[in-house]
């Protein structure tokens, strides 16, 4: 099926579309996936003339777990003079941040079929290699000190 989407996107788009297979967890724990993501970004731009892309016209993009190892990889990407700029990334429900799960998207979409806000939450620690002890910790919003809250306010709130 994820095939069938990028073939669909690069045609729609008229664009080159590489998807990276990464290995998956459990069997391969985290953070490989990151490296596996970066790995074939970097040998991608590194060999564009062979696929006959435009360097001017690289997006980066994922969904869920995907659209935070796009994010994460555009923000290394940034300090590599020897490849060309990301012109965009495209960003399809990532999970950016685990400090605050009652944010309003957190509240609006949590039992919204199929990604409830649990659910989520289960996920992330199973992402992480993490037995779920902590879930309702998690879920209740008692996870991180109201000091780390604070200190992130200014990138992780509301307002």
């Amino acid at each position: 099926a994820f095939e069938r989407i990028c073939r669909y996107i690069a045609k729609k788009c008229n664009s080159v579309v590489v998807s990276v297979g990464y290995r998956l967890s459990p069997e391969h724990p985290y953070p490989g996936q990151y490296f596996d993501c970066l790995s074939a970004t970097l040998y991608f731009m590194r060999n564009l003339e062979e696929y006959h892309v435009d360097p001017a016209l690289i997006i980066i993009s994922g969904d869920s777990c995907g659209a935070n190892f796009a994010t994460v990889i555009c923000q290394i990407l940034l300090n590599k003079r020897d490849l060309p700029k990301v012109r965009a990334q495209v960003l399809l429900y990532p999970g950016l941040q685990g400090l605050d799960f009652h944010l309003p998207s957190y509240q609006q979409n949590a039992s919204v079929p199929i990604l409830f806000r649990k659910l989520v939450i289960y996920f992330c620690f199973r992402y992480l290699n993490k037995k779920p002890v902590f879930l309702e910790d998690v879920v209740q919003n008692c996870h991180v000190p109201e000091s780390m809250k604070l200190k992130y306010k200014k990138w992780v709130s509301a307002d």
